[in-house]
């Protein structure tokens, strides 16, 4: 049952979003100020580049979004994805329209569309996505259906959930939950804005995941926001949400479909019995 085959690796990420929960022992942050902002600040990008290993398989990726505000309470966000997994190609986009409050909360439509040649599947995504500012905590969900062009994978329900602390303005901290292409797996990771003189933000991140049937991933990378200067905190709330397409990719094997055995699979019939 779907329940059983989910309750370990449910387990898992509320574990990782309790130790998220459990860290912030240096003091709380200042958040700031975000009364009658609108829900996207300005017109403002961010690139990434990453690497690392899923399973034993070799991951390095380029990622791109785009956001801008389209009245003073909605937003749009264009996201790219193109990259390699055991050196072979990987690539998808995605759309995000939203509603937010940067002071209090996020809600809007998602779609994405990810080719991975790798695990030989294109995977789509329709949903809803949400985030949730408590002071320095947020809450963020993804989750919705999911469908594919061949058998291997289902057509069912997908989540991608986190809860994150931002143990200083700079410095986010975060547990969650995936489930999507049939895999379960915990997370948490980081992303720590530096103090550069440049006028736009670089930050570094790191994640890892680990999940049932020894799947585990880990990577880690640089990005750089193109905007205006502001804490990360900030740039979570005010600019972009999360890209999430890296989900989609971060899978090696896929559960396999089932397979009509050959006349040479087939075991032999027994022989007639005599009357």
């Amino acid at each position: 049952m779907l329940a059983n085959r989910l309750s370990r690796p449910f387990l898992t990420g509320i574990s990782s979003i309790a130790i998220a929960v459990a860290l912030p022992l240096a003091g709380p942050a200042t958040a700031d100020d975000y009364s009658s902002l609108p829900a996207v600040s300005g017109v403002n990008a961010k690139i990434s580049g990453l690497g690392g290993a899923v399973e034993d398989e070799g991951l390095g990726l380029a990622t791109g979004s785009f956001s801008v505000p389209l009245s003073h309470d909605f937003g749009l966000q264009l996201d790219g994805i193109v990259g390699t997994l055991g050196g072979d190609v990987v690539a998808g986009g995605a759309i995000h329209l939203f509603r937010r409050d940067p002071g209090r909360y996020l809600l809007g439509l998602y779609a994405d569309v990810v080719h991975n040649d790798f695990s030989n599947y294109t995977i789509g995504h329709v949903g809803v996505e949400g985030a949730l500012y408590v002071d320095n905590w947020t809450f963020e969900i993804n989750g919705g259906w999911q469908v594919d062009d061949g058998p291997a994978i289902n057509d069912e329900g997908y989540v991608i959930a986190n809860a994150a602390y931002y143990v200083t303005p700079d410095l986010k901290i975060f547990g969650g939950y995936r489930f999507i292409a049939d895999i379960s797996m915990g997370a948490f990771g980081f992303e720590y804005q530096l103090q550069t003189p440049s006028r736009h933000g670089v930050s570094v991140f790191a994640e890892g995941r680990a999940g049932d049937n020894d799947d585990w991933a880990a990577f880690g990378g640089v990005r750089l926001y193109f905007g205006d200067e502001k804490s990360l905190i900030a740039r979570h709330r005010e600019d972009d949400p999360p890209l999430t397409m890296v989900n989609s990719i971060v899978v090696v094997d896929p559960p396999a479909a089932p397979s009509t055995p050959t006349p040479e699979e087939r075991p032999p019939e027994p022989p007639p019995t005599e009357e």
